[in-house]
């Protein structure tokens, strides 16, 4: 290597040593060093399909991902029937989302190898982006061997299953994922479909175990306070959100879900503070004005309640719980005449909310009154 080096100097434009070299420092994670070494002699010979791949290689590497199109771009076009350098190509189009040109790379690839499982995997990935998400799990059924025990094919496969709701099969893949490559990204996917399921403790148990490991991992104590919330598990909620407020004390969401686990224990005076603090930092969020307001009313503060939930239906008028709230806060304001209107027009909208049983259990006691 000192050799290429040394003869790389002498003379840069030496199209081979660099070659070699360019590759050897793509072998040793230096894509950027890969990229330098190669800047000089690539204009002098664009048609030199190596150095046209190792350039695309390291662009990938460096997140340069529209570059690293052209380059493989180039190459496709020296090398038109090579499946490598389509495969380069499509792998380029697919992290760029630009499944119009992926999809043409893929079946151009299966017009000469049909069995090729990336390209297929490509193809269900193209039919994901279209909302297919039932012919892209059936492509993925199709591929069968190695492949169909790779974590690209189970990630895809579990995040298909989850979108299509079928919970079960998303664990599955989800879990086959996990237990080849341990990640934070896949392990939130585990947990999210655990959790849409209705198995939060499973979801609970995996998130305790990865903070275990990885204390200082933000994304889990967040999930894991979220989790306990759900849960109505308040203290341990607490417990989690303390721990991201010593180290981001103006994570102004977080103090919004610890105001409400405070007042669900009771801590109302606590709570107030907490909620304030979050509003000093995002004084007009809609859900931050909510809570406030849900506080004010457990402290008997009726008017100041009303005044807070009618500025949260002020910037978010479509939020039909923000709605139920206010007419719950004027019912005990004995303002039974709005909130009889309130009401009805949570009915007519007919869209699900939490609390709807309820909402239309207090408009049939005030109709009836």
């Amino acid at each position: 290597i000192e050799y290429l080096r040394k003869s790389v100097k002498l003379d840069p434009n030496a199209r081979m040593s660099v070659l070699v070299l360019a590759r050897h420092y793509l072998s040793e994670d230096k894509p950027e060093m890969a990229l330098e070494i190669s800047d000089d002699v690539m204009p002098l010979y664009p048609k030199a399909d190596g150095l046209l791949e190792v350039r695309g290689r390291a662009q990938m590497e460096l997140g340069r991902f529209s570059a690293a199109e052209m380059s493989f771009e180039q190459l496709v076009n020296i090398k038109s029937t090579s499946s490598e350098a389509l495969l380069l190509l499509a792998s380029a189009y697919d992290v760029n989302n630009n499944f119009a040109k992926l999809e043409k790379v893929a079946n151009k690839v299966l017009s000469t190898s049909p069995e090729d499982a990336k390209s297929r995997l490509y193809l269900a990935k193209v039919e994901a982006s279209r909302g297919k998400w039932q012919k892209a799990d059936d492509i993925l059924t199709e591929i069968k061997g190695d492949f169909s025990k790779s974590v690209e094919y189970s990630s895809l496969r579990g995040r298909i299953n989850l979108v299509k709701k079928d919970y079960e099969k998303a664990i599955y893949f989800f879990e086959k994922s996990f237990e080849t490559d341990e990640n934070i990204s896949t392990l939130i996917q585990l947990v999210t479909a655990h959790r849409n399921s209705g198995d939060l403790n499973s979801s609970i148990k995996l998130m305790e175990n990865w903070h275990g490991k990885y204390p200082e991992e933000m994304i889990t104590i967040a999930s894991l306070g979220d989790a306990y919330l759900e849960k109505k598990a308040y203290k341990k909620a607490n417990e989690k959100y303390l721990l991201i407020l010593e180290k981001h004390p103006k994570q102004a969401a977080v103090m919004n879900n610890m105001a409400w686990s405070l007042y669900k224990l009771g801590q109302l005076d606590e709570a107030l503070v907490t909620i304030r603090k979050a509003r000093d930092i995002a004084s007009n969020a809609p859900s931050f004005l909510d809570t406030e307001a849900d506080i004010l009313l457990a402290q008997g503060d009726v008017r100041g309640a009303i005044r807070q939930y009618r500025k949260a239906l002020d910037k978010a008028p479509n939020n039909l719980s923000f709605k139920y709230h206010l007419a719950t806060a004027l019912v005990q304001a004995e303002d039974k005449k709005e909130a009889t209107v309130l009401l009805k027009d949570l009915k007519n909208d007919g869209r699900p909310f939490e609390g709807q049983a309820e909402a239309l259990t207090l408009l049939d006691k005030l109709v009836t009154e």
